[in-house]
């Protein structure tokens, strides 16, 4: 399936490289590898330890954000901040904004029947807020310096190719396997099949440590991922 985004020349004027991971999106990265059978080579010890550290109550996490699906958008957002801030915004998240990200994630897949109640049970948002904790310290916290010091390097690095060769250079080399196409559009191939634009606003484009594979293509959504 391909997902096409179309730029307009505004757009490109506002298009810019985050210097530093996000955290949510970091963390929605590593959970959909943790379930992605593949890669043994790369990731088996990392997922042992993980899967031996991890509760039970991450299973309501890992049942919101699966392998090449949507999760909701608060859980998964591109938000910037230090984890600790970007999680306990999470907990603040509006009781309609949640209503309208689970709706258009059932779009996607059905979501396990306890999120009917998610918007409306407190209770139950924050244990699922106590879950989202939790699985970012067994996954990512111990790796973090380490993933923002790789991310602010290649972000220099995406910085100095956008200046020799253009974003339409930057956009080919960041992600030759996953986009295709010329400006004004780029194209993903990532479900679901659809067209978006970016409504004048730009996109933000950072590089995921936790999913790029060895071969170039992503193992969950694109590596370097674009948020409109």
């Amino acid at each position: 399936m391909v997902y096409r985004i179309h730029f307009t020349v505004e757009d490109l004027a506002r298009t810019r490289l985050w210097p530093r991971s996000l955290p949510l999106m970091e963390l929605g990265a590593a959970v959909r590898t943790l379930q992605e059978p593949g890669h043994g080579v790369r990731f088996r010890a990392w997922r042992r330890h993980a899967l031996a550290g991890l509760r039970p109550d991450a299973a309501m996490v890992l049942e919101l954000i699966r392998t090449r699906r949507w999760a909701p958008d608060f859980l998964t957002r591109a938000e910037a901040g230090s984890p600790e801030e970007v999680l306990e915004r999470v907990r603040a998240t509006p009781r309609a904004r949640i209503r309208d990200d689970l709706a258009q994630a059932a779009a996607d897949r059905p979501l396990p029947s306890w999120t009917r109640h998610l918007a409306d049970d407190r209770d139950l948002f924050q244990q699922l807020c106590d879950s989202l904790d939790h699985t970012y310290r067994v996954l990512l916290s111990p790796h973090w310096q380490r993933i923002t010091s790789n991310a602010t390097a290649e972000a220099g690095m995406r910085t100095r190719q956008a200046l020799a060769g253009g974003l339409e250079h930057l956009l080919t080399v960041a992600t030759p396997a996953a986009c295709a196409g010329a400006l004004p559009s780029s194209t993903s191939h990532w479900p679901p099949a659809s067209k978006a634009t970016c409504t004048s606003r730009g996109a933000g484009c950072c590089s995921s440590r936790a999913i790029s594979r060895r071969d170039g293509r992503p193992s969950a959504p694109p590596a370097n991922r674009s948020r409109c």
